[in-house]
C-alpha cells in the first residue's frame, strides 16, 4: 500500500484546515496513521501497535523537510549555528496539551492559541501569549472596514438561479 506522500504528490486536492504548519502535519500524519492501520485490519484483521510514522518524522515535514522542498535547506528549516531561525514556544501547561509527555509530540500537537512567544531574525514579536506588532488596533480597523465594504458589495450583487 502507497504511504501518503506517494498517494500525495499530485498537484491539487483540498485543503482540510487553516494553513497552521503544525496542523498540516498533525493532519498528514493522522492520515498515514490511518492507512497503516486499515492495512494491518486488511492483512490482520487487527489495529496496528505500532506507526510507520513518528511524530518527530511529522515535524520534520514542517521544518527542515518543508525547508528541501523550497529549496531553502541552506538558510533554513533547523535550529543551527548561521541558520535563520524563526522561533516559537509553546505553553506545554495548557490543558488541551496535558500531560505532555513527549515535547515533539506536544509542540505538533499544538494550537495556534498554545503559542506563548515568537522570535523571528531576533526580534520578539509575541511574548505572554500578546502579539507585539505597532499599528494592530489601525490593522483591525482597516479588516473590519474592508469586510463591510465586501459585505455592501455581496448585498448589492444579484442571485442567478
Amino acid at each position: 500500500m502507497p504511504d501518503l506522500c506517494d498517494r500525495t504528490s499530485g498537484e491539487g486536492g483540498c485543503r482540510p484546515s487553516a494553513p497552521h504548519w503544525a496542523a498540516a502535519a498533525r493532519i498528514a500524519l493522522a492520515h498515514q496513521r490511518s492507512l497503516d492501520h486499515a492495512q494491518c485490519r486488511e492483512a490482520t484483521g487487527m489495529h496496528a501497535n505500532t506507526a510507520s510514522v513518528t511524530a518527530k518524522q511529522a515535524l520534520a515535514w514542517a521544518t527542515v523537510e518543508g525547508a528541501k522542498a523550497l529549496g531553502l535547506a541552506d538558510r533554513v528549516g533547523r535550529i543551527e549555528v548561521g541558520m535563520q531561525a524563526d522561533l516559537v514556544a509553546v505553553d506545554a501547561r495548557a490543558f488541551n496539551l496535558w500531560p505532555a509527555h513527549d515535547p515533539v509530540a506536544t509542540v505538533l500537537h499544538a494550537d495556534i492559541a498554545n503559542i506563548e512567544a515568537v522570535l523571528v531574525a531576533g526580534s520578539w514579536r509575541k511574548r505572554d501569549h500578546a502579539l507585539l506588532a505597532p499599528g494592530l488596533d489601525e490593522l483591525r480597523d482597516r479588516l473590519r472596514e474592508s469586510g463591510q465594504r465586501l459585505l455592501h458589495g455581496i448585498g448589492s450583487v444579484r442571485r442567478h438561479a
